[in-house]
């Protein structure tokens, strides 16, 4: 690195913990979020160069295509290429918002906010958008300190308050105004410029999680440390890669000032904030030595302070009973050694360790009985058995677990979800919407629930209810593309295809970069009996999301039916290059070559397929009708049954089976077949009788034959 001198991180530990309280401010770059779980700038370029190579090159090669630009590798390549894809100031937002509400504090934050607490880093200068360490502080510790994210707020900071500052240089997420492109960067907004010079006037400065790349706190930098009275105790800036690269900046001025910016080896935010920690002999918080009684006193002061006449009013009664109520739980009882099974088993169902929580949860009923919480997660437990082993008799426990659930307590939510999935699972709609309205009652704004009720009105065939539903939400938003895609649903449901189409055009028009929105678009227009429409739709969904090996499946699907496997078979091709070693692909691209009349390749595509997943019934149907048309009846029965043995409930295997027997004259075992499809789903039984009814009445043999043949896409 340029022959710089570095500093060990003991050291650096050792100088800022003798130092007084308000010798040094705290500077956060973006590394000290990584563990809290906000992506680094490098992993968000690297997400905009994918998209931006989707977007904008042909067939070039993605690597030739990056070097070519004028943002690759380029200093300003996190503002350049970011305005390059975003060029909206909202977008970006919205881009930058999930990003961050996901985070959330880690050990590093943790520490710090202790540390602050404790009289020390009274000022925290920060680029993050993230609110970790306000977060931290107030979570944690109970401490609300002052946030400043806009510039009119810097200028009223008293930097000689006791009370802890967070100054956000570049805004706060959750505000417009945020600071991402290279205009934006140039340099900070005047009061935030003001207020910097100031502290740096006052104190040594601490940088940790920080690059260096950004030019409006490099260039300031440079104008302060030119001046002799500014960072009296000097910066020490820590670096996690001691032997990569540094930003030119970053480097000019370590040259230029080399006894009051100096550098230090850090490798990790979290481990030097815990060595900080250690360094100044501070007790670890209570929320991390006694975390469930530090909740409990928090609570238990709100109830204390709950006056007879606030317990009057309407409101605060309904909630402070409830509160109460709650308080008699698990929680509550934490004393009490069983009450730890029923924690044990939560964090084991976390993970899906069903066999611990089974153990922990029936231990804490046999003291528990009625506890309607208890019951609700044993019947989650049984259900994650239940896909780990198979049984349909699981599935019935704990359907019936979260029935005693509703019974010991109706308005405990999650015992109702549960049921309503499990019922919707079953395609029990009726059962499943007794459920969800029940939910309603207790939760009349909850979008997502009302969204769930809607697709369960639709399945049912309830459609007025369920347009009712969707043009509440829209009234609400109606600048949703995922609400007017349902609502154009619907109204194809009840044969307003018009109607429908327009709700999709609506859709694609609110997200036109929406590849779901699209590929959505294109089922509709399929159904309307619009193949160009359609077929256009599709590409355009997978020019927006390339690499989206769903999309590729959806198209490919499309093109099998309009008869055109050759451009099915290039999506199915691409998709198996991103995916090779998906089931999946493989089955659909032995289809595809099925569909080409290649019977000999699609043998040789399913039998990879079934490499990867022996069990899938979809495949094993698949691998049926390959061997069907290379006249191994054998070898299709074989695979045929299976299919059916591995999902007794599938009409399609049994439907192909049926067709098998027809073809090889085989009627009892053809009219066995016929009526487990009538047990499964009447109407399809019924449609099924009459169709081979009416072929045995014709020439049975050639019929079936060509029938048969015809439809597994072999021209014999």
């Amino acid at each position: 690195m340029d022959n710089l001198k570095i500093l060990p991180q003991e050291q650096v530990l050792r100088l800022v913990a003798q130092a007084d309280p308000r010798e040094f401010t705290l500077f956060l770059g973006a590394g000290a979020s990584r563990s809290s779980g906000v992506i680094l700038a490098s992993e968000m370029i690297k997400e905009w160069r994918e998209l931006a190579f989707r977007e904008q090159a042909g067939d070039e090669d993605f690597e030739s295509w990056c070097e070519r630009q004028p943002w690759f590798r380029s200093p300003t390549e996190y503002s350049d290429l970011f305005e390059s894809v975003y060029p909206d100031e909202r977008a970006r937002q919205i881009y930058i918002e999930p990003k961050i509400e996901a985070a959330f504090p880690g050990w590093g934050y943790l520490y710090l906010a202790n540390i602050v607490r404790s009289g020390r880093f009274n000022v925290i200068l920060t680029t993050n958008f993230d609110d970790l360490v306000n977060e931290a502080l107030t979570r944690f510790l109970g401490y609300n300190p002052v946030v400043c994210a806009a510039d009119s707020e810097a200028a009223t900071i008293n930097v000689s308050t006791a009370r802890a500052k967070i100054v956000k240089l570049h805004g706060d997420y959750l505000f417009k105004s945020l600071k991402n492109t290279k205009s934006e960067l140039e340099r900070l907004t005047k009061n935030m410029e003001r207020k910097f010079k100031e502290f740096a006037g006052q104190c040594g400065m601490l940088v940790l999680g920080y690059a260096g790349a950004d030019n409006s706190i490099m260039s300031l930098l440079a104008k302060l440390l030119a001046q002799r009275d500014s960072f009296p105790n000097g910066i020490y800036w820590g670096i996690h890669d001691t032997a990569g690269s540094r930003p030119d900046a970053l480097i000019t001025l370590t040259k230029r000032h080399p006894t009051r910016l100096r550098l230090f080896a850090c490798e990790d935010f979290d481990i030097f904030m815990a060595g900080l920690h250690e360094k100044l002999d501070l007790t670890a918080p209570m929320t991390i030595i006694e975390p469930l009684k530090t909740a409990r006193l928090s609570f238990d002061r709100l109830v204390e302070r709950t006056t007879l006449d606030l317990r009057a009013n309407e409101t605060i009664g309904a909630h402070f009973a409830h509160l109460v109520q709650e308080l008699g739980g698990p929680i509550a009882q934490v004393a009490e050694a069983d009450v730890l099974d029923f924690l044990e088993a939560e964090i084991a169902l976390g993970v899906r360790d069903y066999a611990t929580a089974l153990e922990r949860i029936e231990r804490y009923v046999d003291r528990h009985e009625g506890d309607a919480r208890a019951l609700s997660l044993w019947g989650a437990a049984l259900m994650i058995k239940s896909e780990e082993e198979g049984g349909d008799e699981l599935v019935a426990q704990a359907a019936a677990k979260w029935r005693e659930a509703v019974g010991a307590d109706p308005a405990w939510p999650a015992s109702r979800y549960n049921l309503m999935r499990f019922h919707a699972m079953r395609q029990e709609f009726p059962d499943a919407i007794k459920q969800g309205e029940a939910l309603l009652e207790l939760a009349p704004k909850d979008r997502i629930l009302r969204m769930n009720l809607a697709q369960l009105y639709a399945s049912s065939g309830r459609t007025r209810d369920g347009l009712q539903l969707i043009d509440g939400l829209l009234d609400e938003d109606d600048d949703n593309a995922m609400l007017h895609m349902m609502r154009g649903a619907l109204l194809e449901q009840r044969g307003l295809m018009p109607e429908a189409l327009a709700e999709v055009s609506r859709a694609v028009s609110i997200a036109p970069a929406n590849s779901w929105a699209r590929s959505q678009s294109a089922h509709l227009h399929w159904r309307a009996g619009r193949p160009r429409e359609a077929g256009a739709e599709f590409n355009q969904a997978v020019q927006i999301d390339r690499r989206n090996v769903y999309l590729r499946i959806q198209a490919a699907s499309f093109f099998l039916a309009a008869n055109q496997p050759l451009q099915a078979k290039q999506h199915l091709d691409e998709a198996a290059r991103l995916e090779p070693k998906s089931a999946e692909v493989r089955g659909w691209l032995a289809t595809a070559h099925l569909a080409s009349g290649s019977p000999d390749e699609a043998r040789r595509e399913i039998e990879v397929a079934l490499e990867i997943d022996p069990r899938d019934s979809r495949l094993l149907t698949t691998a049926g009708q390959i061997y069907g048309a290379l006249n191994q009846p054998e070898v299709a029965e074989a695979h045929l049954l299976r299919a059916t043995e591995q999902n007794p409930f599938a009409v399609g295997p049994y439907a192909v089976l049926a067709q098998f027997y027809a073809y090889y004259q085989r009627w009892p075992e053809h009219q066995a077949t016929i009526q487990r499809i009538t047990q499964i789903d009447p109407v399809m039984g019924q449609q099924m009788q009459q169709y081979f009814a009416q072929q045995k009445l014709a020439a049975p043999v050639a019929n079936a034959a060509r029938r048969l043949f015809n439809w597994l896409g072999v021209d014999k």
